[in-house]
């Protein structure tokens, strides 16, 4: 009897589960355009620092070299 009731349970879980699907997709919502440019952003401003600390650092090691 109990295994009867844990199958209805989990039928209606996956009915339940199938309206909450097939109204996220009727909603289909389009992601804002900072969605998409914020990455890229990101990637920019990482590739610079890290271009900027390589300068830095190869400045630095050249003038002691230069200096010692």
């Amino acid at each position: 009897m109990s295994n009867n009731f844990l199958k209805s349970k989990i039928e209606t879980g996956f009915d339940a589960e199938r309206e909450l699907l097939k109204h996220e997709d009727s909603e289909s919502n389009n992601l804002p355009l900072l969605a998409y440019v914020r990455p890229i952003l990101f990637a920019v401003l990482l590739s610079v620092t890290l271009i900027a600390l390589g300068i830095n650092i190869f400045g630095a090691i050249s003038y002691f070299i230069k200096h010692s």
